[in-house]
């Protein structure tokens, strides 16, 4: 995914890639567009994410969902379960990631 910022008058261009691996079974394209709609706005909050690797995984009835975002200089996991939707269980670890994505930037503001 390529982003465009504008700071001023300069164009600052981000990149943020989103890998998606599903495990036990076949990723549709409804569920790879959720996800990239989801996770592309993560970049406002730490615009020095280049990676979110996200894992999805059925196991019996249960959807679990993996992601981890990687910068140069930290990574930041979260997961979440949900019994029946795959979908739901995507916004919560989505959630959880940009509450840490949040918090990360305040602590860095507050150190500068």
């Amino acid at each position: 995914m390529l982003q465009t910022l504008k700071n001023k008058e300069n164009l600052i261009l981000i990149f943020m890639q989103i890998i998606v691996n599903a495990i036990n079974f076949d990723l549709t394209e409804a569920l790879n567009q959720k996800i990239d709609v989801k996770l592309k706005h993560l970049s406002h909050y730490n615009n020095e994410i280049q990676t979110i690797e996200v894992f999805l995984k059925v196991v019996k009835s249960q959807k679990n969902v993996r992601l981890l975002a990687k910068s140069k200089k930290e990574q930041l996991f979260s997961e979440a379960s949900d019994p029946a939707d795959m979908y739901r269980a995507i916004n919560q670890a989505a959630n959880r990631l940009e509450k840490q994505l949040i918090k990360t930037k305040k602590q860095k503001a507050e150190h500068h």
